[in-house]
């Protein structure tokens, strides 16, 4: 069983990467290699796709979160903006810079989150995390200092999509608060919401110029398309699969070693990029950066870790030395101690899977109402 698991994990995590490396390929190929300048039109076939397979998993019950509802929608509104805004200009840069500077720009993200996390929520990022974005940030501007096709536009447009993606990430972490909403829901609202805007503007500003598109049935110009229109929703689902099958550490890593190899082959593919010492330099710097930061978000895990099953072992220790009355019937109405509050998603629940040791205090301990007291003195009594 346990061989099983770890068979099914790696897949899962293996296919996570394939995918999310990949997918930047095919989606450079559409807009890059084939020349197709009509981006709006490729995010309203992936969002179009993403519907229609959330529906078919929903229905099957793979997938479950609550129907759709005008309150939520609502709510979810601000969040569905800067998810149409970052995808739109996501696609935009990735058309105008060659891969390995897309990867080294967009790691600068990180800088930016941490700027919006200290804004809204106050947070200071640990020194080490701060150096291994210092790493970041410097292979960022050493890359483009190497960079023989710089492009200021392109360039900029790259980091005010890092800025957007930011701006989403800390949303999402604002809307968790206010409304509690799981992935797949979250991305069905974004779907939902931003639909009209991006079927407004194909109509609008793509249409007439699609349908004399000269590869418009190019085979090999569908394959693109059609396998960029797939991966969208399948790296979404594959990310939240790899998440909860293995740990988000587990996907974290596999994307830090998914943007090593598309950097790599980046500088190969497309003919886009002229390749010199000094790039490369850069390059190298930003991925160092990248694994240094995913290295010490593994150590924090592990701490916390640590942390979670001290406690719940120091719970489990504080309950077999009898406590008190009013403890004991908190224990057994909450199924977990106070310690045990601080456990995150990653631990079972408590009242599914408890320990041994917790198990047979619970089972022990009993809280008897006054009225049932008084019928068994009654009983006694009149046995006497």
């Amino acid at each position: 069983m346990g061989s099983f698991v770890f068979e099914y994990g790696f897949i899962v995590a293996f296919l996570y990467g394939v995918v999310s490396l990949s997918i930047t390929f095919f989606n450079k190929a559409v807009l890059s290699y084939y020349g197709f300048n009509y981006s709006t039109t490729l995010v309203l076939a992936q969002m179009l796709f993403a519907l229609a397979a959330t529906d078919v998993l929903r229905r099957r019950g793979t997938i479950v979160f609550p129907p759709a509802n005008r309150a939520t929608a609502k709510k979810m509104t601000p969040l569905a903006t800067f998810f149409l805004l970052m995808v739109l200009v996501s696609l935009v840069s990735l058309a105008y810079v060659n891969i390995s500077i897309y990867n080294t720009l967009r790691r600068l993200t990180t800088f930016a989150v941490m700027v919006g996390e200290y804004m809204f929520f106050k947070k200071v990022t640990p020194m080490d995390e701060s150096m291994s974005v210092a790493l970041m940030i410097l292979g960022a501007f050493v890359s483009g200092y190497g960079d023989l096709s710089f492009s200021f536009i392109s360039y900029a447009i790259t980091l005010v999509s890092c800025v957007i993606t930011a701006a989403y990430t800390v949303c999402i972490k604002l809307m968790k608060d206010t409304t509690p909403t799981s992935e797949f829901e979250m991305m069905f609202y974004n779907n939902v919401l931003s639909l009209p805007i991006v079927l407004v503007m194909v109509i609008v500003f793509e249409l007439q110029a699609i349908l004399s598109y000269p590869y418009l049935f190019n085979i090999g110009f569908l394959i693109c398309f059609f396998t960029s229109m797939v991966q969208a929703f399948m790296l979404n689902y594959l990310m939240f699969l790899c998440s909860t099958v293995n740990s988000p550490l587990t996907t974290s890593v596999t994307g830090q070693l998914k943007a090593i190899i598309s950097t790599v082959a980046g500088l190969f593919m497309f003919g886009d990029i002229v390749v010199n010492k000094v790039l490369v330099i850069g390059l190298s710097i930003s991925a160092g950066g990248g694994v240094y930061y995913a290295y010490i978000k593994y150590n924090q895990q592990q701490q916390a870790a640590s942390r979670r099953r001290a406690d719940l072992a120091a719970a489990a220790a504080g309950l077999l030395t009898s406590p008190p009355p009013d403890t004991a019937a908190n224990i057994i109405a909450t199924g977990s101690s106070t310690a045990g509050d601080t456990a995150d998603a990653t631990l079972a629940s408590p009242v599914k899977a408890r320990s041994p040791a917790v198990a047979v205090v619970m089972e022990a301990v009993t809280v008897v109402a006054p009225e049932q007291v008084e019928e068994k003195a009654t009983a006694e009594s009149k046995q006497e």
